[in-house]
């Protein structure tokens, strides 16, 4: 076996172990928006199933949750969709859009809840204080989850992959497939 499919095989077993400890997580591969010096995660769990989750990047040390989904939403490329109304002084998220996917509370008796955790490391918390008035901080997380129970399921558990095992599966496959050629 030559050390490059052995050291490939090793990192996918890594994974597989790594994945084996979170058995309930899927992997997700993050969707880059914004720019700055500073960036968190936006989780979005669609009722239907579907997870997204967004890199989104600021410069502002007083981002906050909703801050977050304003620069998703401002985005035109991306294609998200933000749908909310202010009651008293605090938006109340009432949708979200993407992939070909909208879910609002104005078609159903379900809502949306926000999550946050400090880093992909911790537990998810109920946003006690609402997205509008919970800062941001690099390497935080913010989950939405919609349903009609309060205070419902937490965001589901996901393995963002580190960019060295991207690269290295990707040689395997491109090394896998470069076996093939030569044969």
């Amino acid at each position: 076996m030559n050390a490059r499919v052995f050291f490939a095989a090793g990192a996918v077993s890594l994974g597989l172990l790594t994945a084996g400890l979170q058995a309930d997580a899927i992997v997700v591969d993050p969707i880059e928006v914004g720019t700055g010096l500073f960036s968190s995660f936006v989780q979005i769990d669609f009722e239907q199933g579907d997870t997204f989750v967004f890199e989104v990047f600021y410069n502002e040390t007083t981002t906050t949750s909703f801050d977050l989904l304003l620069i998703l939403d401002s985005d035109a490329e991306l294609g998200f969709q933000l749908e909310f109304t202010t009651s008293g002084f605090r938006p109340f998220v009432n949708g979200f859009g993407f992939d070909g996917i909208f879910e609002s509370d104005a078609s159903s008796d379900s809502f949306w809840l926000c999550w946050t955790k400090p880093s992909d490391e911790e537990t998810w918390a109920l946003a006690q204080d609402g997205a509008a008035n919970t800062v941001a901080t690099p390497g935080s997380w913010d989950g939405w989850v919609f349903g009609n129970e309060f205070p419902g399921l937490a965001p589901k558990n996901v393995i963002i992959p580190a960019p060295a095992a991207t690269a290295v599966l990707g040689g395997l496959f491109i090394g896998c497939g470069r076996r093939r050629r030569k044969a």
